[in-house]
Order: C-alpha cells, then sequence, then structure tokens
C-alpha cells in the first residue's frame, strides 16, 4: 500500500510530465534531427556560441529581406529611362541623325537627372537617418577616378571610387549599378563640356554604352545596404525565391524553432537596424555643392602619382 507521502510523489511526477508533454506538442523535434544536432555539438563543429552567432546571422538576414519585400520601385521613372534610352540608341544608330554636340550633351543631362531623381527616392533616407536635409544639400551621384584627388576619402586616393553624395556626408556605392550609371553620365558631360570634333566620336562612344547599360531588369532591382554598409541588390524573382525560403522555413518545426525570433528579438533586431542606418552615409572629408564643385576635379600631381605608384 502507497503511503500519502508516496502517491502524492508520484502524482506530482505525472502532473510534470503531463506538463512537458503539452509544452513539446508546440515543437516536435524528430530523432534524426536531434542526433544529427548532438553529433555536431559533440564534435565540436558547432559550438553554443557558433549557434547562436548563426541564429542572429540567419535572423538579421529575415530582417533584410522583410524589408526588401516593403520597398516600392519608382515604376514611372524605371519606364521613362528605358524609353528615353531605347530611343537615345535608335538615333545614334542612324547615320541620318544629327549627333550634335547639343545634342549629346542635352540627352546626356537628360539621362542623368531622371536616374538622380531614381537614386534619390531609393537612396536619400541613409541620408534623412543621419539628421541630413536632402532639400537643402543636392543629392548626386559622382566618380573620382584613379587620377583625380580623392577628397572625399582619402583612403581611396588612387582608385576609381564611386560615391552618393549629400553636402558633408556620402554612401560609398562602388557595388550600385544606378549609383554609377549617373556618375559615369557625369564624368561623360563633364570631360565633353566644351565641344571638341576630335572628341565628338568618343563622347558618342561613351554616351552609347551608358545608355546600353540602361533596361528595366537593372533599374528594377530592389537594393539596400545593410548594417555592415555592404549593399544586398536583388532583382523581383530572386526576392521572391528568398521570401520562399523564409516562409519554407518558418513551417519547418526545427527551422522555425532555430531562426524564427520571438515578437521581443524581432522589434530588438529591427531597433538595431534603425540604430545601423544613421552610421550608413559617413561623414566626407570636404562638402560637395554640386557636380562642378572644384574639390571633385583636383587632378593627382605627377610626382604623387609616381610616388604612390611605387609605393603599390
Amino acid at each position: 500500500m502507497d503511503t500519502r507521502e508516496e502517491k502524492q510523489s508520484r502524482n506530482a511526477g505525472e502532473a510534470v510530465r503531463g506538463r512537458s508533454r503539452k509544452k513539446s506538442g508546440h515543437f516536435k523535434l524528430s530523432p534524426s534531427k536531434a542526433i544529427t544536432i548532438s553529433a555536431l555539438l559533440a564534435a565540436g563543429l558547432l559550438s553554443a556560441y557558433g549557434l547562436s552567432k548563426h541564429r542572429t546571422a540567419v535572423k538579421t538576414q529575415n530582417i533584410y529581406t522583410e524589408e526588401l519585400l516593403a520597398l516600392d520601385t519608382d515604376e514611372k521613372t524605371i519606364q521613362e529611362l528605358d524609353q528615353f534610352s531605347k530611343e537615345l540608341l535608335t538615333n545614334m544608330s542612324d547615320d541620318s541623325f544629327e549627333k550634335t554636340h547639343k545634342y549629346l550633351i542635352d540627352s546626356s543631362n537628360s539621362l542623368i537627372n531622371k536616374l538622380n531623381h531614381l537614386n534619390q527616392y531609393n537612396f536619400n533616407k541613409y541620408f534623412e537617418a543621419a539628421g541630413i536635409d536632402t532639400n537643402e544639400h543636392k543629392v548626386i551621384s559622382i566618380k573620382i577616378d584613379s587620377l583625380t584627388k580623392d577628397l572625399i576619402n582619402p583612403q581611396n586616393q588612387a582608385k576609381d571610387s564611386y560615391y552618393l553624395v549629400c553636402g558633408t556626408h556620402y554612401i560609398n556605392a562602388n557595388d550600385i549599378e544606378t549609383i554609377k550609371l549617373e556618375a559615369d553620365l557625369r564624368d561623360i558631360v563633364y570631360n565633353n563640356k566644351d565641344f571638341s570634333e576630335k572628341k565628338l566620336p568618343e563622347f558618342k562612344k561613351d554616351l552609347v554604352k551608358c545608355s546600353s547599360d540602361i533596361t528595366v531588369d537593372k533599374l528594377s532591382n530592389l537594393t539596400i545596404i545593410d548594417n555592415n554598409s555592404k549593399v544586398i541588390s536583388l532583382s523581383k524573382s530572386e526576392l521572391n525565391k528568398k521570401a520562399q525560403t523564409k516562409e519554407k522555413d518558418e513551417n519547418d518545426p526545427l527551422k522555425s524553432f532555430l531562426y524564427t525570433p520571438s515578437s521581443k528579438e524581432k522589434e530588438h533586431l529591427q531597433n538595431i537596424r534603425t540604430s545601423k542606418l544613421k552610421n550608413i552615409s559617413q561623414m566626407s572629408n570636404v562638402e560637395i555643392d554640386d557636380e562642378n564643385d572644384p574639390d571633385l576635379h583636383q587632378p593627382i600631381d605627377s610626382k604623387n602619382t609616381q610616388e604612390s605608384e611605387h609605393e603599390r
């Protein structure tokens, strides 16, 4: 016969097991998956720290995916750019069309203005997050080549560098195609601002190349800059695949357990993202007023160039 104490102990044990069974109903880890994780942990291939770091990285990537999914594209400007560049290419290939210096300059400036509108639409938020007034300061894409002094970021001296600048701040843009297109066109216009019969064929060639690079697919890519100032740029089909993978993982018991953040953790990751946005644009060594600012067009003197090449 059981004593009163033994019965109470047995009943308490059954109650605990009952609660345990109820909890396990929320997440059932299959024996094979449990064995896999245990084996990795035992072999030292998956440390507790490594797993935690990996889980945070995946959760952060999912925050980026959600941010990309929430982006709108400026379809009107994209269609205008596509149509104008196609017309320009048609005219440039027609020998009967008079390709005057003025026509080339005007066409280049039209493309620049539309690309600038698109780039501001996509990237002004990084300046605004840092407290920069994008209405007070002009936002432009620029290229500084290896023969020009880089007064924006002297660490990039003697390199070809692309920037999106706004007053005293800039964003590194070597991996952002639309910013590079705008900057290349500004470079072409600056180098051909004065008429030269000798330079006209090269001017046409450069303009044709830039116009050929302006495509709906390229302009429609969804782009953000992550917490480490790295560019994430995806086509809509690539983004849809990432979204499908994310949804699939959320419906997988193990992956959901590992990678789906709690509401509190998600809020924490989003707060980190908000704070990081403030530091993506960086302080420039000079303030840039516009594309004709003399600080953008100072050649490196030959002596310094030779010394730099010798050091490299």
